[in-house]
Order: structure tokens, then sequence, then C-alpha cells
């Protein structure tokens, strides 16, 4: 599935909170309601963008932008000619995406998630921007995903709460939609199924804790 294709249906209000936030897994990695859908997606003319400052709509940010995710949605963001501000632990070694993309829309910033000006950085990059996208992920399979992951999760909606961006979109896991009682030949429902935390710690199934941690955490935090 292209990764900005949306859902057939759209998502339950309750799902949106303050701050526009979705939930969504790779199966659907851009799912906001089609009002918004239609405004973010909608192409600009050449005129009137060039006419107008980077502070203004048609910029976007993604956190995380040269992983494998991130960089499809810099892409996507890119041919709709937004101007995209993706953030990397070390923008120089993600000079490649520049290489890739050869489009000049296209800025990287240097944001370490688990650095002490973290906060800082986070609302200079989303500063001026329509939305932003987190894309982030850790390496390494062990009990700090959890920790790294709800906390710059936590960190980017706070950071998009006192810039006033539109619409935060996480970007999650199928990993997070599995109730231990779901029979396997009920289709999953992204909206409405959840897994069990304290069951996948239990399994050292670090990464799909940390997700599902992650998505119910960001969803008290925008009041849901």
């Amino acid at each position: 599935r292209a990764l900005w294709e949306s859902r057939s249906r759209q998502m339950p209000p309750r799902m949106i909170g303050p701050t526009g936030l979705v939930r969504a897994s790779l199966r659907s990695c851009f799912c906001v309601p089609k009002p918004l859908t239609q405004s973010l997606l909608r192409p600009r003319s050449l005129t009137a963008a060039a006419a107008e400052p980077e502070s203004t709509s048609g910029v976007a940010a993604v956190i995380g932008a040269s992983g494998f995710v991130g960089s499809h949605i810099v892409q996507c963001l890119l041919k709709k000619r937004y101007r995209v501000r993706g953030s990397s632990r070390d923008p120089a070694a993600s000079s490649w995406l520049q290489d890739v993309t050869g489009d000049a829309k296209l800025s990287l910033h240097g944001v370490d998630l688990a650095g002490a000006v973290c906060d800082e950085e986070l609302r200079s990059l989303l500063r001026g921007t329509r939305a932003a996208f987190f894309c982030a992920g850790f390496e390494k399979q062990e009990p700090a995903t959890i920790d790294f992951m709800v906390k710059s999760a936590a960190a980017v909606i706070k950071a998009a709460r006192e810039e006033k961006v539109d619409v935060v979109v996480l970007t999650s896991s199928g990993g997070s939609t599995n109730p231990p009682d779901l029979d396997s030949k009920t289709p999953k429902c992204e909206h409405e199924h959840w897994s069990d935390p304290e069951l996948q710690k239990s399994k050292n199934r670090w990464s799909p804790a940390a997700k599902t941690l992650m998505e119910l955490n960001a969803l008290e935090m925008v009041g849901r």
C-alpha cells in the first residue's frame, strides 16, 4: 500500500484530540478525517507558494526523516509541493535524503530526542508548520525502548500544542492492535483493537509494547 493512501472509512471523531492527533499504523500511515486530508494534501499553486514566507501554511515537519517510513513521507510531501523540515540526530549522516529527493524545499535539522534540549529543538522545528509526522524509532529491543518512544512522542505533542500545529501524526505499527482474546478469523480494527502492553512486556516484545503505550499516552495527553 502507498504510505499516503487514506483509509476508506473516516476515523471516528473520538480519536482526534485538541491538537488533531492521529493514530496511524504502518497499514494506514496517514488517516486524518476527510476534510483535514483534503486540506493538507491539496496542491498549492507555484505562484502562491513562491509569494508566501516559509512560516505560513505549506510547511510540514517529519521527525525521523531518514528512516524507512519517514523518508517516504518526506518524498510524498515534496511531491505535494510542501516545504519539508526533516529532523535527524545527525543531519550530516542523513544528507543522502537531499541527494535522493534533489529538492530545495527539503531542509534537515538536528534534533536529539534523548537530549537535554529536545523541547527547544522540537519547538524550533515545528514553528510555523501545518503538520508534524512522528516517525522516529529505537534501534534496540530492550526495556529502554518503551521510555524512549513514550517520552519522544509526548515531547512532539507538547511542542506541537505550544506552536499551534494543526495535525500531529504518530506512525506506529500493527503490533499495538492485537487484543489477547481476538479470534484469528476476526479482522482487526485499528481504531478499536488494542494490545495488552503488560502481556507484551512479559514476552519481551519491547517494541510493540512501546508503540501501544506511546499511543495510549498520546491519546490521554489530548483528552481522549
